[in-house]
Order: C-alpha cells, then sequence, then structure tokens
C-alpha cells in the first residue's frame, strides 16, 4: 500500500474558483514530516483574601490549532531560464487565508491525510518561504508553514457535550 498524499478540500462551493488556483481538492507534493496539535481552555483566577492561591474557574475552550510546514520543488523540471516557478504550486494555498469575494471570508477547509488526521477548520496563517530560485530570480523551491483554526459548527459543539 502506497502513502496517500495529504489533502485540503476546500468545503465552500463558492470559494472554488480555478482561476485563482482554487480547486475542491488541493493535494500537496510531499507529506509534512511533521505536524502539531495545539488545545487550550480560558481559565481564570478568583482571588479570595486570605488563601495562598486563588480559585481556578473554567470559563470556556478554545479552538484547536493544527501547524505544518509544507514543502514545494520544481527542480526536476531544470533550473534554467525554462524552469518552473514554484508560485504555481503554492498560490492555491495562499489562496485559502484570503478573503474570497464570493464569501467575503476565507473558505472552510478539511486537511486530511489518510487516515491519520481529518482536520476541519479555517487557514489562519500561510507563511511562503522561498529557498532557491534560477538565474532569473524565479523561485522554485518553497516551504510553506501553515496553521490551521478548527472549524465547528454550534450544532457539531452541542452534540459533542451530549
Amino acid at each position: 500500500m502506497s502513502l496517500q498524499p495529504a489533502t485540503i478540500e476546500v468545503l465552500d462551493d463558492d470559494a472554488i474558483d480555478p482561476s485563482v488556483g482554487l480547486t475542491r481538492f488541493i493535494k500537496v507534493q510531499f507529506n509534512p514530516t511533521e505536524y502539531a496539535l495545539n488545545k487550550g481552555a480560558q481559565i481564570t483566577e478568583i482571588a479570595i483574601p486570605g488563601l495562598d492561591s486563588p480559585i481556578l474557574q473554567f470559563i470556556r475552550g478554545q479552538n484547536e490549532k493544527l501547524t505544518l510546514d509544507l514543502f514545494f520543488d520544481t527542480t526536476r523540471k531544470g533550473m534554467d531560464e525554462s524552469a518552473q516557478d514554484v508560485r504555481e504550486m503554492t498560490k492555491s494555498i495562499y489562496q485559502l487565508v484570503k478573503i474570497q469575494p464570493r464569501m467575503h471570508a476565507p473558505p472552510r477547509i478539511r486537511f486530511f491525510w489518510g487516515q491519520g488526521i481529518s482536520f476541519k477548520a479555517i487557514v489562519e496563517s500561510v507563511q511562503q518561504r522561498f529557498t532557491l530560485f534560477n538565474p532569473l530570480g524565479i523561485p522554485l523551491r518553497a516551504t510553506l508553514s501553515v496553521s490551521f483554526r478548527e472549524y465547528k459548527t454550534l450544532e457539531e459543539q452541542i452534540a459533542e457535550l451530549k
């Protein structure tokens, strides 16, 4: 069995626009070497005079956050003047953090990778680092650091509480 590619699925039909590189499914070129999940809770301190430490009270949960690096490389197609610009491959992921004209918001997505992870979210940030260029200055290699913020509807959250 071959290793499945990590994929980003755009869940909002109104965001799909091939003219800017947004299709329903965006496959990453190389699977991530690692990913991190982070979840927190908002806690408040209630100070009571005369006690050694304050009483802690849970206020609310926070969204889970998925962070990972995605690597892209076009050097297999050459490094001369006819080289492929790596930004052609990264633009669709970069579009996920931008406001989409028909929605007036970034789209909801699902990041999934085989049976290991399925994460419904909104892309919170994308940082592109270009690390190799041809003689004309065209970027050929890039690493995208991407943060996804968990997205759950009110109905989904209430159902989880029961």
